[in-house]
């Protein structure tokens, strides 16, 4: 009986020393860091509710908010539609930081890392109540510019990225526009015709002429038409003025408005149906573009115009 009773406590001596050592294992020093430094900053259950947001560019502070579900930058006076694309990729960046790795507990070590108020760039997140949620605060690069030094509202603590987001807050206030001039759904094998007329001067070279084709199906693959007089056009050729067109970005808004147009490209799709872009040379390098019936007017760089009309006939 004494033997039995040994044994039994000699197993539960076992079981205690083996429950003692995966706990210690579990709660290590190394596991604690470990797990913590996989803890996101921010409650990313909150990136649904950020409804504004102020961030540094090099040209100041961009004030983006969402207005009636559309994302709005203000570029001095006036509200024009934000990059949707940009800044949802934004705030998932800044959402999945996690605190890789602390290198201070107390506001006394921002300094070491240029996280101090009037040396960091920063983004303020609020919500539809214009209520700041959180702020990010970044600072330098990391040891052999890896990563960056960040800091939040929520607590005095200093990380080191694992990832670099440093290349949102040295863009511009263009950056963050919409400025493609057609629809993002838009691509070049969406459009079905194709109507161009030129009349202008570019680096003192002429360029005057006009293009019009349609796409026709033809035994399960397609050829580019003159509609008027039935000729085949170059199918590599056609298809890169379609890319050239359905890819145009311009460069930033503008409050003027085209008075005359140098050149008119129409294009057609089955989902937009008719497009019609006005074109009118400002300057030498640079255009006034907008879609006729659209509410903003674009400045285009001319050398993006001139891969379209250069290879009119």
């Amino acid at each position: 009986m004494k033997f039995k009773n040994k044994i039994t406590t000699l197993s539960s001596a076992i079981a205690a020393l083996t429950l003692i050592y995966i706990l210690g294992a579990i709660f290590s020093a190394e596991n604690i860091y470990e797990k913590r430094s996989q803890e996101k900053i921010f409650d990313i259950a909150l990136m649904e509710t950020v409804s504004s947001l102020t961030v540094t560019t090099n040209e100041g502070p961009a004030e983006i908010e969402k207005t009636d579900g559309v994302w709005m930058i203000s570029i001095g006076e006036n509200k024009y539609p934000a990059s949707e694309y940009k800044i949802d990729n934004f705030l998932d960046s800044v959402f999945s930081l996690t605190k890789y790795q602390v290198v201070g507990d107390d506001s006394k070590y921002w300094k070491n890392f240029d996280l101090e108020e009037n040396k960091v760039k920063s983004v303020v997140l609020r919500n539809s109540d214009n209520k700041e949620i959180y702020s990010l605060y970044l600072g330098k690069s990391g040891p052999a510019g890896r990563g960056e030094y960040i800091r939040s509202s929520l607590s005095d603590e200093s990380y080191l990225t694992d990832a670099s987001i440093k290349r949102y807050f040295s863009k511009d206030l263009n950056y963050w526009s919409r400025l493609r001039i057609l629809s993002d759904d838009l691509d070049s094998e969406s459009i079905i015709a194709m109507n161009i007329v030129s009349d202008v001067v570019i680096g003192g070279e002429l360029f005057k002429g006009k293009l019009n084709l349609k796409k026709e199906n033809a035994e399960g693959n397609y050829e580019w038409i003159n509609p008027e007089d039935k000729k085949k056009f170059q199918r590599s050729k056609a298809d890169t003025i379609a890319n050239n067109i359905s890819s145009l970005v311009a460069d930033s808004y503008t409050e003027d408005t085209i008075s005359f147009n140098d050149i008119v490209i129409e294009v057609a799709s089955d989902k937009h149906g008719i497009q019609v872009i006005d074109l009118q040379k400002k300057n030498d390098k640079q255009f006034l573009i907008h879609i006729r019936g659209g509410k903003y007017t674009y400045l285009i760089n001319q050398y993006k115009v001139n891969r379209i009309i250069s290879r009119l006939e």
